[in-house]
């Protein structure tokens, strides 16, 4: 009886299409009652990215949206985070096709036997190569591309959806939180700042040490459980149902010739990638382009008609559609307060309240508005643009450093895209996964608690330390 109360109380928890709307209603009667402001924009060398001009914040008149425009910024939405859901769709259809020639869970089955009683060093290894890529270039919408690579291998270990995008979401975002060079933010920063280009690696590499053993344990401690109780699992259904995405289309067991050869050509594909992103500069267009590039060799080694891969491409889109829309729907969010001038009224009302502080506290205080402004402008370089200028010269007031100002922005800015719905990539991952977003939260606010007391420790250090270079 219990467990009937407890499902049918799950199913009335709004979709989080509902969600995200009603926050785009809420941002819309924002609108009507934050007065409007703006700051004054300058244009960087790279001749495209405009910072904000420090001091020059002012009212401006009142121009009130009317509420057709909330339907508007739908559709601007979808535009504004077009890259990010083609991106997802074209993943989608791309590995139904791979799956359907069976070389996905012929490998996936091989590698779980091999792993057999070694299942849990999987989460380490893993993690730390997601964990170093986001580290040196950030790269977080690279978590669409691991998600679906891990999926099924982590199922298939008698692990549940929870878990693998834990070990995904947890193990890139930590790491893009305090990046050693990531070109934008670090980059950002470094640059209106006038520091040395990535100068205090230092200290950024040893917080990913110990941000990177949080994490792991945090996943191993909810896999344990996992592995040990099914059904203690937060999306025990969820992950059945996604499973049967998984099973084995062509019914063969044993690997063959051509299931070797799809394997060998998805794994060249793969280091392409990897040297094009980290060397060339890659982004969202190029790995889509590689992504139907390995779509096509797969077909045509596993020798599918035609009439099939574009079956299995719409299939493979259909089940990323929901993850698409709401990034869209995310994005609507931002189009809104952006379009009611208050965005720059919000954050030059907390850098007001911050000023007051003592350094110790300030710090912490830059640190808890970049979380609260993350749910504003989810983009990191976006971020930076806006608020760096306003904050460096605010801590050189209240004392502290240029260099302490940016790891607490960058902070910020990156531990809440664990949590916050507004989060594109991470909304787009859960719906990927199947996982209901309140479930998510019951996973993550634990660790949310851990990395912001970690975060304040840190910056408290770094502020006692004199983090610098200057």
């Amino acid at each position: 009886m219990k467990e009937k109360v407890k499902s049918i109380k799950e199913r009335k928890f709004p979709h989080i299409f509902a969600i995200l709307f009603l926050m785009m209603v809420i941002a819309l009667i924002a609108t009507w009652i934050v007065p409007s402001g703006t700051y004054e924009r300058a244009v960087l060398e790279d001749g495209t990215s405009q910072v904000v001009v420090t001091d020059s914040f002012q009212y401006t008149d009142k121009d009130y949206l009317n509420p057709f425009f909330l339907l508007k910024a739908v559709t601007q939405g979808l535009t504004g985070a077009s890259l990010v859901a083609f991106t997802i769709l074209i993943i989608g259809a791309c590995w139904q096709v791979i799956n359907a020639t069976g070389a996905i869970a012929v490998g996936i089955n091989s590698i779980a036997k091999k792993l057999k009683g070694k299942e849990m060093l999987i989460f380490p290894i893993l993690m730390f190569v997601f964990a170093l890529i986001a580290a040196i270039i950030g790269g977080a919408e690279l978590m669409l591309v691991y998600l679906p690579a891990v999926m099924p291998l982590m199922l298939a270990l008698g692990f549940d959806s929870m878990t693998a995008t834990g070990m995904v979401v947890v193990s890139a975002f930590s790491a893009f939180s305090m990046s050693v060079t990531n070109p934008f933010t670090v980059g950002i920063g470094d640059e209106i700042t006038g520091l040395p280009l990535y100068s205090g690696a230092w200290f950024r590499i040893i917080l990913q040490v110990v941000f990177y053993a949080a994490g792991v344990l945090y996943v191993l401690h909810y896999s344990r459980k996992v592995r040990k109780d099914p059904k203690s699992s937060l999306v025990y259904e969820e992950s059945a149902a996604l499973a049967k995405r998984y099973e084995n289309q062509t019914g063969e067991t044993e690997a063959t010739g051509r299931h070797k050869l799809i394997g060998l050509a998805l794994v060249i594909i793969l280091a392409v990638m990897v040297y094009g992103i980290i060397s060339r500069g890659w982004y969202m267009e190029e790995i889509n382009g590689l992504f139907i590039i390995a779509a096509i060799v797969a077909a045509v080694i596993g020798r599918l008609k035609v009439e099939d891969v574009c079956t299995n491409m719409i299939d493979g889109a259909k089940g990323v559609i929901a993850a698409a829309i709401v990034c869209g729907l995310s994005r609507g969010i931002m189009v809104i307060l952006d379009a009611g001038s208050i965005i720059d009224v919000i954050i030059h009302a907390l850098s007001q309240a911050v000023g007051i502080l003592p350094p110790s506290l300030a710090v912490i205080g830059i640190f808890i508005i970049q979380m609260l402004f993350n749910f504003l402008v989810n983009s990191g370089s976006g971020q930076f643009l806006i608020t760096m200028p306003i904050l460096a010269p605010l801590g050189a007031l209240v004392g502290i450093n240029s260099q302490t100002m940016i790891l607490a922005s960058q902070m910020g800015d990156g531990f809440t895209n664990l949590l916050f719905p507004t989060s594109g990539v991470l909304m787009a991952c859960l719906a990927f996964a199947k996982i209901p977003y309140q479930k998510w939260v019951k996973f993550i606010w634990k660790y949310m608690l851990i990395v912001t007391v970690l975060g304040s420790v840190s910056l408290v250090i770094a502020q006692m330390l004199d983090y610098g270079p200057f």
